[in-house]
This record gives C-alpha cells, sequence and structure tokens, in this order.
C-alpha cells in the first residue's frame, strides 16, 4: 500500500505542476489580453486535461490508502484536494474537514510524545531530539493551515462568505501574520457587508 501512496504523491504533485503552469498561463492572458489566442486557449486546455487526467489516476490510489487506514492523513489531504481542483467541491470539502480533524490530533499527539520523551529522557533530551518532535508539530500545522487557505477560496467561489471568513479566521488563529488570510478574510467579510 505503500507504493500505491507513493504514486499517488506523485501523480498529485505532478498535478500540481500542471495546475501551477495553467494558473501561470492564466495570469498571462489577464495581464495582456491580446495573448488571448487560439493557441493559448487550447494550450490552457492540454494543461487542464493533463491535471484532471493525473488527479483522476490519483483518487483511486488514494481511496485505496484510505481503505487501509481511514484516518490516513495524506490519502485525506490529497483526496481534499484532487477533488477540489476537479470541481467536486462538495466531496474535496468533506475529504479537508476530516483530513483537519486528524491533522489537528496528530499535533497533539506529537506535542503529548515530546513531553512523554522529555520526562522519559529527563535533562538527557538533546536539541536534535526536541526539533524532531517540534518539526513534525510544524509540519502538521503548515498542511492544516494551507488545507484552510483551499476550503477559503472554495467558499469564495461558491460565494460561501461566512463559510470563507470562518476558515480564513482559523488560518489567523494559527498564525496571524498570513497575507493571504488576511486579505481573502477582508474580501469575505466586505462581500457580507461587514466593512
Amino acid at each position: 500500500h505503500d507504493v500505491k501512496a507513493t504514486l499517488a504523491m506523485i501523480y498529485q504533485d505532478l498535478a500540481d505542476w500542471f495546475d501551477r503552469d495553467l494558473r501561470s498561463l492564466e495570469a498571462r492572458r489577464d495581464r495582456d489580453p491580446s495573448t488571448d489566442t487560439v493557441e493559448l486557449r487550447e494550450q490552457m486546455q492540454t494543461q487542464i486535461a493533463n491535471r484532471n487526467d493525473l488527479l483522476n489516476k490519483a483518487i483511486p490510489l488514494w481511496e485505496s490508502a484510505l481503505a487501509v487506514k481511514d484516518d490516513n492523513n495524506y490519502a485525506l489531504a490529497g483526496l481534499g484536494k484532487a477533488h477540489l481542483m476537479l470541481g467536486h467541491d462538495d466531496q474535496g470539502i468533506d475529504f479537508s474537514r476530516r483530513y483537519i480533524q486528524v491533522a489537528r490530533v496528530s499535533q497533539l499527539g506529537w506535542r503529548r510524545k515530546l513531553s512523554e520523551w522529555e520526562k522519559f529522557q529527563g535533562k538527557g533530551v538533546t536539541d536534535e531530539q526536541r526539533m524532531h518532535f517540534v518539526q513534525k508539530i510544524q509540519e502538521a500545522r503548515e498542511r492544516e493551515l494551507k488545507v484552510h487557505l483551499l476550503l477559503g477560496s472554495v467558499h469564495m467561489r461558491r460565494e460561501e462568505y461566512d463559510l470563507a471568513a470562518q476558515e480564513y479566521d482559523a488560518v489567523l488563529e494559527m498564525d496571524p501574520a498570513t497575507p493571504a488570510a488576511l486579505v481573502e478574510r477582508a474580501q469575505a467579510v466586505a462581500k457580507l457587508g461587514r466593512y
């Protein structure tokens, strides 16, 4: 099953590459409307097709990993992101919310393990050992933060401004200096008429 999860990650990473290229092409078109040619639109459609093909290959692999372990954080995050990128919003939101719950439990688990390790080792805990646990906690927080940002953008697109603001609030609670969350939250609140 590890091979399937690794392959799913590779498909997802490649899909991300096609998606970034697509966003770059869209930005170029938006900056300079004269670049909006048939060739550019065909190139964008090719990038979308390539991205979607890879995501559709990743999904059953993530589902297989989730069938083995229903709280597999990588599978939940991968399924959430893949479904959202494909426009399957309800499924993507569901998997993303499940991921957030697992990520929070994971962070608490790593904090507990650090505390237990410090009690077990006493003053013998090295900075390197402590950093191992801190790094795991930070990685889980970073992934959770990204999922909240992604959910916020989906809710904005769906014109669910209250839900979008809640996602951006969650980001700002975790890291008050996240510029994207500050800007997007302000836009969501403005759409609600709360200036």
